[in-house]
C-alpha cells in the first residue's frame, strides 16, 4: 500500500515549561531538545512505521538540516527522490510543552515555501501511482492543490489535513475525499463554532467527509450517508501533544488505504494518536504497528462508545478483531 505525502519538513527545537508565557514573560525551561519534524515529515514518518510503503514530496536546505532530514527520511524507509533541495534554510519550528502536555508552535517555513507547483508536477507519477495522497497547509496552498489536482485525476484518495488553517480554495475542498481538521480549525474552515453546522458547512462545499479530531472529547465523523463521534482511550495519560495530529492523519491514511471501512479506521486512528500523546517528541513518540495492534488488544472495552447517530460499536462495520491484523 502506496501513500504520497506532499508537505512540510522541519526540524523542531523543543522547551518544556511549566507553564506557557504571557505577553512580554521570561520563563526560564526545564528541559530543551530537537527532533525532526514538519507536519507533512511527521505524517510521512508515522504512515512509514505503520508499514506503508511512502514519498516524501517536499523542500529542505542546502544545508546540514536537510541533510540530516534526508539520511532520516532513508532510514525510515521513506522515498526522497521529490525531496528538493535548495538555498532557503531548512524549515524550524520553535515548540513549548507545558506540564500538561499540551503544545504552542511558532514556525519558520524556510525552504518548505520554496516547493512549488511545478516540482509536484515533475513528481506526478509519485502520486498517481499511490493509493492515498496526504495534503496539510505548511506549504503554499497552490502546491496542495496541484498535487489534488493530479491525485483526483488519477483516482487517488486525498485527505487534508488543513493545518495551520488558512484560506483554501473552494477547488481545494471539492478534491478532497476526507478532510481532517481539529476542533478550532473546523470552526474557522466553516465560519461556525458547532460541530453539526461546521460539518455541514463543509460537505456544502464538496467535501466528500469530515473527520474531526476534538482533542479530550474524541473524534467525530460524517458524510452524505452517515456519522459518527468516538471519544478517546480513557486511561491514556497525556504527556506531549504534539504529532498527535499528524499520527491520526497518517493512520487514517493507512487504514483506510489498506481497506477498511473508517469505522474501523477511526478507532485504529485513536489508538494511533493515544500511543503518541502518551510520549514525549513529535516523530519520537510515533509508534510501529505491531504496537498499536497490542495497545487495541490490551485496552478492548476502554474506547468510548460511538454516540447516537447511524453506527454503533456493537455492529459488525464498527468492532475490531484482536485477531485480525491490517494488512501491510
Amino acid at each position: 500500500m502506496r501513500i504520497a505525502v506532499v508537505g512540510s519538513i522541519n526540524k523542531d527545537l523543543i522547551m518544556q515549561v511549566d507553564r506557557h508565557p504571557q505577553p512580554g514573560e521570561t520563563l526560564t525551561a526545564v528541559g530543551v531538545s530537537t527532533a525532526f519534524g514538519g507536519k507533512g515529515a511527521n505524517q510521512a514518518v508515522a504512515a512509514a512505521r505503520l508499514g506503508a510503503e511512502v514519498t516524501m514530496i517536499g523542500a529542505v536546505g542546502r544545508d546540514p538540516t536537510g541533510n540530516e532530514q534526508i539520511e532520516h527520511f532513508l532510514n525510515e524507509g521513506i522515498h526522497t527522490d521529490a525531496v528538493m533541495q535548495c538555498d532557503e534554510p531548512s524549515g524550524i519550528a520553535y515548540i513549548t510543552v507545558d506540564s500538561a502536555g499540551e503544545n504552542s508552535i511558532i514556525l519558520y517555513p524556510g525552504a518548505n515555501h520554496q516547493i512549488t507547483p511545478d516540482w509536484v508536477r515533475k513528481n506526478r507519477s509519485q502520486i498517481t501511482k499511490a493509493d492515498v495522497l496526504m495534503l496539510q497547509l505548511e506549504i503554499p496552498v497552490e502546491v496542495s492543490l496541484t498535487a489534488a489536482e493530479i491525485a483526483a485525476a488519477s483516482g487517488t484518495l486525498i485527505i487534508f489535513n488543513p493545518a495551520p488553517v488558512h484560506t483554501v480554495p473552494d477547488r481545494l475542498f471539492q478534491l478532497t475525499d476526507i478532510i481532517t481538521p481539529n476542533e478550532s480549525e473546523l470552526a474557522l474552515l466553516a465560519g461556525d463554532k458547532d460541530p453539526g453546522k461546521a460539518e455541514e458547512i463543509l460537505l456544502g462545499k464538496g467535501v466528500k467527509s469530515v473527520l474531526a479530531t476534538m482533542g479530550a472529547e474524541g473524534c467525530r465523523y460524517r458524510d452524505a450517508g452517515r456519522q459518527f463521534s468516538l471519544s478517546t482511550y480513557l486511561s491514556v495519560k497525556v504527556a506531549d501533544t504534539t504529532a498527535a495530529g499528524d499520527s491520526f492523519n497518517a493512520a487514517i491514511a493507512y487504514a483506510v488505504g489498506s481497506g477498511l471501512d473508517i469505522t474501523d479506521a477511526a478507532e485504529f486512528a485513536s489508538a494511533v494518536g493515544s500511543i503518541t500523546v502518551s510520549r514525549k517528541g513529535a516523530q519520537t513518540s510515533l509508534p510501529v504497528l505491531q504496537e498499536v495492534e497490542q495497545f487495541m488488544v490490551d485496552h478492548q472495552g476502554e474506547l468510548g462508545e460511538l454516540q447516537k447517530g447511524f453506527c454503533y460499536r456493537n455492529s459488525a462495520a464498527c468492532s475490531y478483531d484482536s485477531n485480525t491484523t491490517i494488512n501491510q
